[in-house]
């Protein structure tokens, strides 16, 4: 501080008082020599308004009055910024950019007030108003080493720098390439290959979960898979799947990359059921299969019926002829592709057996009972030509005659020919026609 001698009024000054009544209600009293019009006041506090009031001392009777009040504010560095923080608050769509709020706390500016405040986010710089403690950066770089700088000034130009803080950005995963799903051999199950991670936008491989949904919204939240693993589910058909990584953003919230699909179908031996048989005329029956599936494509299928085997690829019914008639069979499908093959079976039946009544002109004499007096009696086997012995099973007929319509006879066929037992006034093989009735043959139980 500086000032101007006064006048002595004829008395030499014999020293200067001096007070300093700081902003911050501090007082400090100082002196100075008689010869002195300035000095220096040490140790004050930067950035406190000082009001200075000066007197000057001799020896006469009457005091001097002090000064009119000088103001003076002393400054240097400011107080370092603290606390350097960065807060993720948005992210472009693709990741590859996001939004940080850098943010510090300020102590004492070391001078009148404060003065522009420069902070850096990766080499790129942005100015804002000094005593401001938060600025927002867009468009920054996804990186796991983001570095930070705030940079203080206060309003007599002296500077303080936080020096440069490291930071990690992440904002959304990169995506990842789509997987391939394969067949195992086994229904239901595809493989998982080609499955990888991709780091970037800020992401380590390590900070990172592969996830995988049947739907596209449920892939972040969905199991977690690595390559190799695989997929169980049921049957043959094509089934898409979504896969994306997962990581935690900056944010603190989980944030995944945009899901890619992936298709596959399970490779299986063929899936056979539902076989069932049924009569299709004497020795015939027909085959159908219910369920005949297999990925690769079945290759071939037969079906073996009373040691008969006929193909039948490409169909799911098939009359099989040619077979023992009367005879009780089931049916054995067998279905093939690449990966192996498979059966199934049907519950048995019995094939038609072909009846018919052949005219015999005599009768004997139980059966002869039968025919009212006066008339000649004549009767009828029972032809199968298709029974085979040990083959074909035995057969209960119903048979009528033209002696009583209305009366039915039960005869069993067991072999090619067998005696009716039944009367009949028919005088020859064509005039029995429509008068002999066989109304049935079932296998007897």
């Amino acid at each position: 501080m500086t000032w101007s001698a006064p006048n002595n009024e004829g008395s030499p000054i014999t020293s200067y008082e001096i007070t300093l009544n700081g902003s911050d209600g501090s007082t400090r009293q100082e002196s100075a020599g008689a010869g002195l019009t300035k000095t220096t006041v040490s140790n004050l506090e930067n950035g406190v308004t000082y009001y200075v009031s000066i007197v000057a001392r001799n020896n006469a009777e009457k005091q001097a009055e002090w000064s009119e009040k000088a103001t003076g504010t002393p400054h240097g560095k400011p107080d370092t910024p603290s606390n350097v923080g960065l807060e993720h608050v948005g992210s472009s769509r693709d990741g590859s950019t996001g939004s940080v709020v850098i943010s510090w706390s300020l102590g004492k500016s070391g001078g009148s007030d404060w003065g522009p405040t420069t902070v850096t986010v990766d080499n790129k710089p942005k100015t804002v108003d000094g005593g401001t403690t938060s600025v927002q950066f867009d468009g920054v770089s996804a990186s796991s080493s983001l570095t930070v700088n705030v940079d203080v000034s206060n309003a007599e130009g002296d500077h303080a720098s936080s020096g440069d803080k490291s930071f990690s950005l992440l904002t959304v995963p990169m995506p990842i390439s789509a997987p391939r799903l394969e067949g195992t051999g086994y229904a239901g199950q595809l493989r998982v290959s080609g499955l990888s991670k991709a780091a970037g936008n800020g992401f380590s491989s390590s900070e990172l979960t592969l996830r995988y949904a049947s739907t596209s919204d449920g892939c972040s939240s969905g199991s977690e898979i690595s390559d190799g693993a695989v997929i169980e589910g049921n049957g043959i058909s094509a089934r898409t799947y979504y896969f994306c990584q997962v990581g935690t953003a900056t944010s603190g919230t989980p944030v995944s990359s945009s899901p890619v699909s992936a298709q596959g179908q399970p490779t299986a031996p063929p899936n056979v059921s539902g076989v069932t048989i049924a009569k299709a005329g004497p020795g015939a029956v027909t085959v159908n299969v219910a369920v005949a599936e297999a990925y690769p494509a079945i290759t071939s299928m037969t079906v073996t019926v009373g040691g008969k085997t006929v193909t039948m690829t490409g169909r799911t019914s098939e009359t099989v002829t040619g077979l023992t008639e009367g005879a009780s069979v089931s049916a054995h499908v067998v279905a093939k592709n690449s990966e192996g093959e498979a059966s199934a079976d049907s519950t048995s039946t019995t094939t038609e057996l072909s009846v018919s009544p052949t005219w015999v002109e005599t009768c004997s004499p139980d059966v002869a009972t039968q025919v009212p007096g006066g008339q000649t009696c004549h009767t009828f086997s029972l032809s199968a030509p298709g029974y085979v012995s040990d083959v074909s099973v035995p057969h209960v007929c119903q048979v009528s005659s033209d002696v009583d319509p209305a009366r039915q006879y039960s005869v069993v066929v067991d072999g090619p020919s067998v005696e009716s037992g039944v009367a009949t006034l028919a005088g020859s093989q064509i005039a029995m026609r429509g008068k002999v009735v066989v109304h049935s043959c079932e296998p007897r139980r």
